[in-house]
């Protein structure tokens, strides 16, 4: 059987989460404009600190702050198997979350939200059921050189 997994891309910058436990939801944007209104952003920002409330989210002018409660949120929907759409409807306050108690996807386990480290220029975040104190994170190599150096050249397969 397959670990639960989750595969996000932007730009350059791929994500991947693996976990052998539970599900696992991963999100990564490019910095970049964000197209909507400032009351959408706003309860969009407040549902994004009421993922994570010990870990605020960026401070500052820019599209920063909106784009990790969006990862952050897409995370969780992910983990949820809900999809961004109908939890982005359901935002009819701060507090209209995805969470144990049922919320708008109907959670049923507490769910683990945390911004990750990401390439200069990207937003990231993981969310996980069941996966509380079972993670670490790491980052894959990115260069031919690096690469060869976690996985040296072998036999060709199948022959």
């Amino acid at each position: 059987e397959r670990p639960p997994f989750s595969l996000a891309h932007s730009g350059a910058a791929v994500l991947i989460g693996v976990t052998s436990a539970g599900s696992i939801g991963v999100d990564m944007e490019a910095l970049r404009e964000v197209k909507m209104t400032d009351e959408r952003a706003a309860k969009l920002i407040a549902a994004g600190e009421a993922l994570n409330p010990g870990q605020p989210l960026p401070a500052g002018p820019g599209p920063r702050r909106t784009l990790q409660a969006w990862v952050r949120f897409e995370a969780v929907a992910k983990v949820t198997g809900g999809g961004i759409g109908p939890n982005l409807a359901s935002l009819r306050s701060a507090a209209a979350m995805p969470g144990p108690e049922g919320g708008a996807q109907g959670a049923s386990h507490e769910i683990d939200v945390r911004d990750l480290a990401a390439p200069d220029g990207y937003v990231a975040a993981f969310a996980g059921s069941n996966t509380r104190g079972t993670t670490g994170f790491y980052a894959f190599p990115s260069t031919a050189e690096t690469l060869a150096a976690v996985f040296p050249p072998g036999p060709a397969v199948g022959r």
